[in-house]
Formats: structure tokens, sequence, C-alpha cells
């Protein structure tokens, strides 16, 4: 069984004079162990493939299934709880908690899944140090930089080792030693253990990461790369 199944996916937003097609059709397959990157211009729906992907939006058309599960024929709380057994979501804009400290914000899905507060504050900052952020485990996301506060919100998205991430944009505030730590743990802490990767990304310098790419222009597969 593959993890993510895509067939037909479109995505259309607004109506009439205001319509816009983000997605036209849009096969997409991905294997248990590998790593795609999906790279595009900007506004060509890259991050709207992945949200219909992870289950936080819809799409107007077409089948969406992850480990066999139809996402678009869930219960809204099924889909909630699907979400954070399986899948760990990285925003480009960090969606960290501004009240809570790196290492409780990594904790969250843990607690959220029912661990003890202790228990998952421990594995949260045992992760943040594997990410080089031992000295920071307990400043709040507006003490911490651009950079910190990404490797941050990747530790939150693999902390509760769910079978797919999904990442928009993960080394855009990395220089390139941390992007290469980040990229290391993704490959060797993550893929190893048979779960699955997909990186929306700009960052030429991390394309040798990956086992695949795809090109998207105006919400159309364009060009597919195997890197094998």
């Amino acid at each position: 069984m593959g993890a993510v199944q895509c067939q037909g996916i479109q995505k259309v937003f607004g109506e009439e004079a205001t319509k816009v097609e983000a997605l036209k059709g849009v096969d997409l397959s991905l294997e248990e162990g590998e790593l795609l990157m999906i790279v595009g211009p900007s506004g060509s729906g890259k991050t709207t493939l992945i949200s219909i992907i992870a289950g936080i939006l819809g799409q107007t058309g077409g089948k969406c299934e992850v480990f066999g599960r139809d996402l678009q024929e869930m219960q809204n709380s099924e889909l909630t709880k699907f979400r954070g057994d399986n899948i760990g979501f990285v925003f480009q804009s960090f969606n960290l908690i501004p009240m809570l400290t790196a290492r409780e914000n990594v904790a969250v899905p843990l607690l959220l899944n029912g661990a003890a507060y202790e228990d998952a504050l421990e594995k949260a900052g045992e992760l943040l140090c594997s990410f080089g952020l031992a000295e920071r485990l307990d400043q709040l996301p507006k003490d911490l930089s651009g950079g910190e506060q990404q490797r941050v919100a990747i530790a939150r998205s693999c902390i509760h080792e769910p079978g797919l991430i999904v990442c928009d944009e993960p080394t855009s505030s990395l220089d390139h030693e941390t992007g290469v730590v980040v990229m290391d743990l993704f490959r060797k802490e993550i893929l190893e253990e048979n779960r699955a990767l997909i990186i929306v990304t700009h960052d030429p310098r991390i394309f040798s990461y990956a086992d695949r790419i795809i090109h998207i222009e105006d919400g159309r597969i364009v060009e597919k790369i195997s890197m094998g």
C-alpha cells in the first residue's frame, strides 16, 4: 500500500468572476520510505496540493487517499484524529504557539495524542537537542531567530512519529549547514523508519536528498524527475 495516492485532484477557489483554478487534475503517488519534492513558481498550486494531502483543505474534484483512507469521506472529528495519528505538517510561517516554550511547542502533538506531560516534555527536549537547540529549550518563539523557529516547527511535525510528514519550505530560514543537519535527520531518522516525506521547496541546495522531484506550473504537473 502506498502512502499517498492522488487522482485527478482539482481545486477551485471563488466563483464566476473571482473563480481561480488552483489545481487542474493532478495525479501523484508516494511510497513509504520515499522523499518527494515539489517545485514550481509561486502561485502554481504547490501549497494547495500539500494542504489537500495533509487533510487541511478539501479538494473540489478528484480523490486523495493517505495510507488507503479517502480523506474526503471522513467526518471532521475522524479526520482530525487521523491527522493527529498519521500526518505531520511544517507550515512556512511556522505557526508556533507564542505563549509556549520551544519544548512545549514540540510536545503539543504528543499531548494531543494522550501522552503524559513530563514524558512529552522529555521527548521533545531530546529531539530539539538533536536539532542543535539544547540551549533554547525554554525560550518563547519571540526570543528565537527565524532559523530556530523553523527547527522547532520541524521537530513538532515529527515528534509523534507520523507515517507522513508534509513540509512547506522547511529550509527557507536555515543557513546551509543547519539545512544539511535537518535534511540528514529527515533522511536518516525518518525515512529509515519507512515513513514518507513531501517537501515543497525553492531551495536547490537540498534537491539531492529527493528520490523524486515533480514540477508544478499553473495547477498541473509539467515534469517528473527521478533522482535515483
